[in-house]
């Protein structure tokens, strides 16, 4: 046996690596989530769930891309609590993966890739944006750039995840503003806008209003998960 691979199996038997939805040891051939839990995660349907009509109150939409439906409660919901708030930084890039794996795959010519910002004092707190770790994931996958300065969230502004309907509207109208560069940055362009997890779309919606402003064409969404 060579010594690289008696290294990693030593490594592994002092620091194990555990799956981030059942915390179950993964097999030497399974990578960040087990296999039982991976082919257990509820997909996301269009046809059935239908969720890009929350996206239609923007002339930008075009097209909704998403592998997975969230639901309380689930193994989509720790997948993405893992991903979102205990560092699991990696699980973007499998996250990416899986869905290209599973024929989830943004097929515009896209000129950008828009990650949804986090606000100064969160990214801070977490150390990382996790829209911005799937937008890079999805960036080097698809050879598309990533454009991280040209959409800030304000200081202070709420997060969504325990707001309702009409709360997530009003804060998402105040959340966000445009940097000087977007108006040259974005005109006449065709941007994916990432995130998460996509909820009653008042973010996002807002998001493509501003880009609106600045003259972008057309706005594709790519989200790990749509709320069900």
């Amino acid at each position: 046996m060579r010594w690289p691979v008696v290294c990693t199996l030593l490594w592994d038997y002092i620091y194990p690596r555990l799956c981030p939805v059942c915390d179950a040891r993964l097999a030497p051939h399974e990578w960040e989530v087990c296999a039982p839990c991976a082919l257990a995660l509820e997909r996301y349907y269009p046809v059935l769930h239908c969720a890009h009509e929350r996206l239609y109150g923007s002339p930008l939409f075009r097209q909704l891309y998403s592998l997975w439906a969230y639901r309380r409660g689930t193994g989509v919901q720790r997948l993405i609590h893992a991903l979102k708030y205990h560092g699991h930084r990696s699980l973007a890039g499998h996250i990416v993966r899986m869905a290209l794996l599973g024929g989830v795959r943004p097929e515009g010519r896209y000129d950008a890739i828009i990650p949804v910002p986090v606000s100064p004092e969160r990214r801070r707190r977490r150390g990382y944006n996790q829209s911005e770790l799937l937008a890079r994931a999805l960036s080097e996958e698809l050879g598309v750039e990533i454009l991280t300065s040209v959409v800030e969230r304000r200081r202070g502004s709420h997060s969504q995840t325990h707001l309702h309907k009409i709360e997530r509207i009003f804060n998402a109208r105040e959340a966000f503003i445009l940097s000087d560069r977007a108006s040259e940055a974005l005109r006449g362009r065709t941007i994916l806008l990432v995130d998460d997890v996509l909820t009653t779309g008042s973010t996002l919606m807002s998001l493509c209003d501003l880009l609106e402003e600045v003259g972008v064409e057309v706005v594709d969404v790519y989200v790990a998960a749509v709320a069900l």
